[in-house]
């Protein structure tokens, strides 16, 4: 995860969102599959071996 790009998604995205919907908040937890991709760190062991 690219810590600072995942801080500046949060602090745009956090105040336009209902903080007592868990499930909206939920989406945007670290481990979430739907950050946009600026966040994420690509997973090296995704990668196809020869």
């Amino acid at each position: 995860m690219n810590l600072f790009n995942y801080l500046i998604y949060l602090f745009e995205v956090l105040p336009n969102i209902d903080p007592s919907n868990q499930d909206q908040l939920a989406l945007h937890l670290p481990w979430s599959t739907t950050l946009p991709e600026a966040s994420c760190v690509p997973n090296k062991s995704k990668k196809k071996h020869k």
